[in-house]
């Protein structure tokens, strides 16, 4: 049963922990290349790990691998394939830190997720079954989480 079927939507996915997710391609704003573009933040915590320069704005640069203690924070993070999702809400914008380079996905429909997840359940929209298959996760929700200073745990 497909929670969306009127359209076909597209997603910019990437990896997150060991699993690849989605976010509605328009939230997007864009994707930067990171590199002599990060200001570090002194004192910001540990998943906040700089501001990205964007067209003469600093965008604050969320890990979420850290976020969600998937993964230590890494002094030396920045690889060639490294990237910044420039993701657009209403009232604000952020730049989500990624590892591999985002691919555009075209999809038909999101179903109800079965499988447990990585990130928390209120911040999942649903499963696109492409090749490979993600989560489509809501950016609002992610935001929200972050500047309420909710903190998640993965589970052992």
């Amino acid at each position: 049963m497909s929670l969306q079927t009127q359209q076909e939507k597209e997603y910019l996915t990437f990896i997150l922990g060991s699993k690849r997710y989605g976010i509605p391609l328009e939230k997007i704003e864009q994707v930067v290349l990171l590199r002599s573009n990060v200001v570090p933040l002194p004192r910001a915590p540990p998943f906040l790990v700089g501001a990205v320069q964007v067209q003469e704005r600093l965008v604050p640069l969320v890990d979420m691998e850290i976020y969600l203690e998937l993964k230590p924070r890494a002094e030396d993070r920045f690889e060639l394939t490294s990237n910044a999702i420039i993701v657009k809400l209403p009232k604000t914008t952020f730049a989500w830190f990624c590892r591999d380079l985002p691919k555009k996905v075209e999809s038909e429909g999101i179903e109800k997720r079965e499988e447990k997840e990585e990130v928390p359940e209120n911040w999942i929209i649903g499963e696109v079954k492409s090749q490979p298959p993600f989560t489509v996760l809501d950016p609002e929700k992610v935001w929200a989480d972050i500047l309420q200073g909710r903190k998640f745990h993965k589970e052992e």
